[in-house]
């Protein structure tokens, strides 16, 4: 969802109050002679641009003012975003894109979040494998494929799997997927077996994996 555009004074209006917003802090509006609204603005910008009462608003105001409070507004959107959870570059990129920020300004925020570590692709990918790994394990080939719908870039994607994903016990791996699911199943049937080992070959693990796992659980109701 776009955001609504931000309405500025227009050249030689002079503003005559300035008003807390009651319902976003930290953000004000102003009111012209002719009794005309015009906001919402972070203050930070109104106090760096020193903007007061009789104020009058010439062009190269009005773009410097522009510009910071765009800024402003950008990197305070682009911080609760990335802040509410772990977000990929991409995640954030998207949604600012869905706001209707021109590319500099996405730039912008974008590098603003990595000079304080509120971005790292890398970082993100690890915990990504790692949590799945504990909670959710997938195949490699999967896990592959969904970080890089996130975002993040392959040579990331191939260090962190090779670091972090295991080279042996992939059997095991699996094997957690399918009992995980059946947890939630009454009882092992030979037909059930079947239709999971289906779901494991379409979640990218190979078909030597799947036939171990298949004597494993075929054991179970012999």
């Amino acid at each position: 969802m776009a955001m609504k555009p931000i309405i500025y004074p227009e050249i030689g209006i002079e503003i005559t109050e300035i008003h807390a917003s009651k319902k976003k802090k930290g953000y004000v509006y102003f009111i012209s002679t002719d009794g005309e609204y015009f906001g919402l603005y972070p203050y930070d910008a109104v106090l760096q641009h020193q903007i007061t009462k009789q104020t009058i608003f010439t062009e190269e105001v009005i773009n410097s003012f522009r510009k910071t409070v765009e800024s402003m507004v950008i990197r305070s959107i682009a911080l609760q975003f990335a802040t509410y959870k772990p977000r990929t570059e991409k995640q954030v990129r998207d949604a600012l894109n869905k706001k209707g920020f021109e590319h500099d300004s996405i730039q912008e925020a974008i590098a603003f979040l990595y000079s304080f570590g509120y971005l790292n692709d890398e970082e993100y990918a690890i915990n990504f494998v790692k949590a799945s790994l504990e909670k959710k394990p997938m195949s490699k080939k999967v896990l592959q494929y969904t970080l890089q719908t996130k975002g993040i870039p392959s040579t990331i994607i191939s260090s962190v799997i090779e670091q972090y994903y295991p080279k042996e016990n992939i059997t095991e791996l699996a094997l957690k997927v399918v009992e995980k699911r059946f947890r939630k199943k009454s009882e092992y049937t030979k037909e059930l077996i079947e239709k999971e080992l289906q779901y494991l070959l379409r979640k990218g693990f190979s078909y030597s994996v799947v036939k171990d796992i298949r004597v494993t659980l075929l054991a179970k109701i012999s």
